[in-house]
């Protein structure tokens, strides 16, 4: 989250295909309070990344994701569930 936060690096001319810039952010509890609130704020303090708002409510999630932009997305995902953890994280 620190790395997250410092400020942008310059633009580099090679961009990921999926994203349009190759800082991505995930954030596990995105659609809770807390997590929810990290998101709005990574939103609005740092406009380059691209956040992946990861939580059990699909309609929490898809609610947030459509109030943060074209670079968010939202996954449904339980931390108790390794394997698609796991996939989530590798994006």
């Amino acid at each position: 989250m620190v790395r997250a936060c410092m400020p942008p690096a310059p633009a580099t001319a090679a961009a990921p295909s999926n994203m349009s810039s190759g800082r991505r952010v995930l954030v596990l509890g995105g659609t809770g309070r807390v997590g929810g609130s990290t998101v709005m704020a990574l939103s609005e303090l740092r406009p380059d990344l691209n956040i992946v708002v990861a939580g059990r409510n699909r309609e929490k999630g898809t609610s947030l994701v459509s109030k943060l932009g074209e670079r968010s997305e939202f996954v449904q995902v339980d931390i108790h569930n390794a394997s698609r953890l796991k996939t989530v994280m590798e994006g």
